[in-house]
């Protein structure tokens, strides 16, 4: 715990913030769909990368309180306050922190591998607990446009309100992962000095 609290820890993972508001405030030009794109999961990626779970856990606890504050969780908050504040906190922070822990499994022998799981995994837990999140509180904002597609909730969710945000969430972070690679050697490099 100690070794995390230094200078260039924090340094660092308040430049992360500072590219993520930025990245966030571009999210909303960016609309694909009923939802905002959040383009700001790739510098929690960076941060799981080089910070370890702690990084990624304070990058992603980051995002998802942009999420509350200035995000479009007007609709979800008009159902369940509490369990709005729950699951846009708990998405981003666990993908931040899981992130950061299979960058570690792999971070000895195949730091780019470890990249690559670490970039992947963000949108898919933040997808993921959303999704489960949606299915569990929030129905009633989803159950007409599922009936008038003709569809059951689960499908009308998945092919259209998250399929085409998850999908470019997930090469944006895909395709990103070999930077996020580049910025870890470049870091490791700079550390060992």
């Amino acid at each position: 715990m100690k070794k995390f609290f230094t200078t260039k820890t924090i340094t660092g993972l308040g430049i992360l913030t500072a590219i993520m508001i930025v990245l966030f405030g571009l999210s909303f030009v960016l609309k694909f769909g009923p939802l905002t794109l959040n383009l700001a999961l790739v510098p929690i990626a960076v941060g799981a990368c080089l910070y370890g779970p702690l990084g990624g856990l304070f990058l992603g606890f980051i995002n998802g309180a942009l999420n509350l504050l200035v995000g479009e969780v007007q609709a979800f908050t008009a159902v369940n306050l509490w369990a709005t504040i729950i699951m846009v906190l708990l998405k981003t922070s666990l993908a931040g922190l899981l992130a950061g822990f299979a960058f570690n499994i792999f971070k000895n022998r195949h730091p780019l591998l470890g990249s690559i799981f670490a970039s992947c995994i963000v949108p898919i837990v933040n997808t993921g607990i959303f999704l489960g999140g949606c299915l569990i509180f929030f129905k009633p904002l989803f159950m007409p446009g599922a009936t008038e597609a003709g569809q059951s909730m689960l499908v009308y969710m998945i092919v259209a309100v998250l399929g085409i945000n998850f999908i470019i969430e997930f090469a944006i972070n895909a395709v990103l992962s070999t930077a996020v690679h580049s910025i870890y050697k470049t870091f490791e490099k700079r550390r060992k000095m």
